[in-house]
């Protein structure tokens, strides 16, 4: 399935959410960052509506939750490797 998505919010080092479309499908997806001692505590929220959406539900129910959670480990280790080039990881 293709989606048309676009970024709706982007608050560096605070948030981030996405939309996307396609035929049967209308999603939305938001992380929230949040610095904590040692590092930062991230909330992922993501809520689909549409045929699609419904049909991926029942046929796959553990779909969402188990990319999120693949989505989480992968940023965390990223994360684990430093900021990339040309970041500082000390600014707000």
């Amino acid at each position: 399935m293709t989606l048309d998505s676009k970024v709706e919010e982007f608050v560096p080092r605070e948030r981030l959410a996405w939309s996307a479309r396609s035929a049967g499908i209308d999603v939305y997806h938001a992380w929230l960052i949040e610095r904590r001692p040692p590092g930062c505590y991230v909330l992922t929220e993501e809520s689909q509506n549409g045929l699609m959406a419904r049909l991926s539900a029942a046929l796959r129910p553990n779909n969402m939750r188990k990319y999120h959670q693949l989505w989480l480990e992968e940023l965390l280790s990223r994360a684990n490797t430093g900021p990339p080039p040309g970041i500082d990881a000390r600014a707000p």
